[in-house]
């Protein structure tokens, strides 16, 4: 019998705060003992060269979809899915389950 706590989280909002965010908890996450994690990453929006200056990805496009597969490469202990939308009524509950933990973008 294990006793391995499996967390299901996503990340909504990949810009200034979440990607460093998502990078912190990825690393605790995949050196933790008895836990295995599945993260969502969330983002409609691109990763463009205005971005740069506060923002980190290895190439332009879809924000979830660049940080998904980076994470995927640095943390094999893990598993990533990228959701390439912004939340709104219409697709919330695909997002967001009962149970999930939930990491949201904060604006000042």
């Amino acid at each position: 019998m294990s006793d391995t706590t499996e967390l299901y989280i996503s990340v909504i909002g990949l810009g200034g705060v979440g990607s460093i965010l998502v990078e912190r908890l990825c690393r605790f996450l995949n050196y933790s003992k008895d836990l295995t994690a599945e993260l969502l990453l969330v983002d409609g929006d691109e990763y463009e060269q205005k971005n740069y200056e506060r923002q980190e990805f290895s190439r332009l496009g879809n924000k979830a979809d660049i940080k998904a597969t980076e994470l995927e490469m640095k943390y094999n202990g893990l598993r990533f899915d990228a959701f390439e939308a912004f939340i709104d009524e219409s697709n919330i509950e695909e997002v967001i389950k009962e149970g999930d933990i939930v990491f949201q973008r904060v604006f000042p």
